[in-house]
């Protein structure tokens, strides 16, 4: 089973881990430098680049299998193109969930120091109403 990463940074080992005992995953796919490119670069002002999101979606078609897990979490209206691909080519989109830790410290000057801990708990699918 393969499972291909897009979002802007990698898996932790405690993701690969848990994707290796629960998901079954023996290959990991990370896209090729020149697509991860643009997740870095997306304009606020202008419409998403088609032309880009397709190759992305020709990246997946030619290295992944129906039924292989897709980790998707990047801006919004990328995630919401590539995850509506992937449902509609049984491809198995999913995303990570964490829990949150939050602690303010007021510091004896006043300042605040704000830390928030995310770890990661498990995967899960994005799944239709």
């Amino acid at each position: 089973m393969t499972f291909l990463t897009i979002m802007n940074h990698p898996l932790s080992p405690e993701q690969k881990e848990y994707a290796q005992k629960e998901l079954k995953i023996n290959n990991f796919l990370f896209l090729p430098d020149n697509l991860k490119e643009y997740f870095f670069d997306i304009s606020p002002y202008e419409d998403l680049d088609l032309e880009k999101l397709n190759l992305i979606t020709e990246y997946i078609k030619s290295n992944m299998k129906k039924g292989d897990f897709i980790l998707i979490q990047t801006e919004f209206g990328v995630t919401f193109y590539l995850v509506d691909f992937c449902l509609k080519n049984s491809f198995i989109p999913i995303y990570a969930t964490s829990n949150r830790v939050y602690k303010e410290v007021i510091n004896k000057d006043g300042s605040v120091n704000r830390k928030h801990v995310f770890k990661f708990v498990n995967f899960r699918k994005y799944i239709l109403s």
